[in-house]
């Protein structure tokens, strides 16, 4: 079993300030991921979360109620809602166009001719509420290929709109593996991007590091923490999965859903 830090949180760079802007994406080079701050305000925020209900609600003939859990279908196993043309929502739109996700894209690729996938959103349920809504963990995965993308070509990213934490759920993360991706090599088997990692894989396991004589820390997984309004930077060729909330009886009685956009530019 892989080694989990859930609860150290995550260095955070604000999008206000260039330097610390900088010090980020120094950051996203060395681990694989970086959080940048500040990049949603509280009312953006909120207006991107009725959009999101709104496009629900919409699919579903209303017969789903974001003020009634009962009326919560099962989504997906892993969190992800990617059909339903959600691709297109006015939703993600709004995400996708936010100022300053195209400014922190177009600084990092040194480009404002950037070109945007068309991909889903997260939703985690609250599984204290109902058992059966818990996040599928464990299933460890790149989005790139080594074979054929070897090089840094996908800088992936998550708009988030509330807070993430081991009471809530998120991105588990394996720091630098982005810069061991030749070892992956052995699993790849077709053309697709992504490639599933198994959790025996010695890219993820901390024993075999120690017996390489490296640092201990650098692939231990890591949950990261995020507030709403924060945009997570992660490199395509970083081993990532989601996870479900692990300190669930922390979490306030109100709180029945977390919500997440991935915006890939």
């Amino acid at each position: 079993m892989n080694q989990i830090d859930y609860t150290t949180t995550s260095p955070r760079f604000s999008v206000t300030d260039n330097k610390q802007l900088d010090e980020g994406f120094t950051y996203l080079n060395a681990h694989g991921y970086v959080v940048i701050s500040d990049v949603m305000s509280q009312d953006e925020v909120n207006m991107n979360k009725e959009l999101l209900w709104k496009f629900i609600e919409s699919v579903s003939n209303s017969t789903i109620k974001r003020d009634d859990p009962e009326t919560w279908p099962s989504f997906s196993s892993h969190g992800v809602i990617n059909g339903l043309g959600i691709g297109q929502s006015e939703f993600l739109w709004s995400v996708r166009s936010n100022r300053q996700v195209k400014n922190i894209f177009a600084r990092l690729w040194n480009t404002r001719q950037l070109l945007v996938s068309f991909d889903g959103c997260g939703v985690y349920r609250d599984w204290r509420y109902n058992s059966t809504w818990k996040t599928n963990d464990s299933w460890d995965h790149v989005d790139q290929n080594p074979k054929l993308k070897p090089d840094r070509c996908c800088i992936q990213g998550i708009v988030s709109l509330t807070d993430q934490n081991q009471r809530i759920s998120g991105l588990i993360v394996y720091p630098r593996t982005h810069l061991r991706f030749t070892e992956l090599w052995d699993i790849t088997k077709n053309s697709r991007d992504f490639v599933q990692v198994s959790s025996d894989h010695a890219i993820t396991l901390v024993k075999l590091l120690v017996k390489r004589g490296m640092d201990q820390g650098r692939t231990r997984g890591k949950l990261v923490h995020y507030h709403a309004g924060d945009l997570i930077l992660f490199d395509g060729r970083l081993v990532h999965c989601n996870s479900p909330a692990t300190a669930i009886e922390e979490r306030r009685p109100n709180e029945h859903v977390d919500l997440l956009h991935y915006v890939l530019l």
